[in-house]
């Protein structure tokens, strides 16, 4: 009985109507940023190569799932490329965004497991018109929703770009990134089973020895052929993946 009440305890402080109160607490303590308080995992190479990217690429919208602390989001909003759109499925972590960015003009929150957010997203023909860069980092645990993410931006978006955090860099061992268990690295393998066709992809050109920060390794990806040229002969922060 008492682990239960333990348990339901936890789960308010998590996801339910305990979740603005703990999300107040982590406010209270600045310390709590000391892990991802700087915006894509304090990747100074990462940075250059988001800014690069969206000098070649037209993006009117930025679009990241898995906001956690809000520090990518608070970043993509100085960018000036639109509405930044950030969905978080954690209620502890959506509310501390939440007031954490309180202030912040041209970033909406949104709280809710990124594909269903994807699709309700994907609905609104206005926004997927537009050219956007999506910041996929939704990914932690056993619940993989990347496949997914990927398979609702390729049916509902005209023009896109997205920068998948986390994933293994083929060449460079010194990136780190998730492996959840057979069928669930973040990895090449995996990025098939999206069931997308013809992904164009691309990796950071920056060696792993030379980068700040937690030297995660990442992924750029498009099924736009003419966009997936832009990036190849604009962008000098990526290698196109080899045939």
């Amino acid at each position: 009985m008492l682990d239960a009440l333990k348990r339901h305890y936890r789960e308010s402080l998590t996801n339910g109507l305990l979740a603005p109160v703990a999300a107040l607490y982590d406010i209270a303590r600045p310390s709590i940023l000391k892990f991802l308080g700087e915006p894509l995992n304090g990747q100074r190479g990462r940075q250059a190569m988001i800014e690069e990217i969206l000098a070649v690429f037209p993006c009117q919208s930025i679009i990241e799932t898995g906001t956690f602390r809000g520090s990518t989001a608070r970043y993509f909003a100085t960018l000036g490329r639109g509405e930044v759109i950030s969905i978080e499925a954690v209620g502890r972590y959506h509310w501390y965004s939440r007031f954490r960015l309180r202030g912040d003009r041209g970033v909406r929150l949104v709280r809710g497991d990124s594909r269903s957010a994807l699709r309700q997203l994907g609905r609104d023909r206005r926004l997927t018109a537009l050219p956007t860069l999506f910041y996929l980092d939704a990914h932690w645990g056993a619940d993989l929703p990347l496949a997914e993410e990927i398979r609702e931006i390729a049916t509902s978006w005209r023009s896109w770009v997205a920068v998948i955090d986390d994933f293994k860099v083929p060449s460079d061992a010194g990136y780190a990134y998730d492996d959840y268990g057979p069928g669930k690295a973040l990895d090449l393998t995996y990025l098939r089973t999206s069931g997308v066709d013809a992904l164009r992809v691309f990796w950071p050109r920056l060696p792993a020895a030379d980068e700040s920060g937690l030297k995660r390794g990442c992924v750029v990806i498009t099924s736009d052929p003419a966009i997936a040229r832009q990036l190849e002969s604009g962008c000098s922060t990526l290698i196109p993946n080899a045939a």
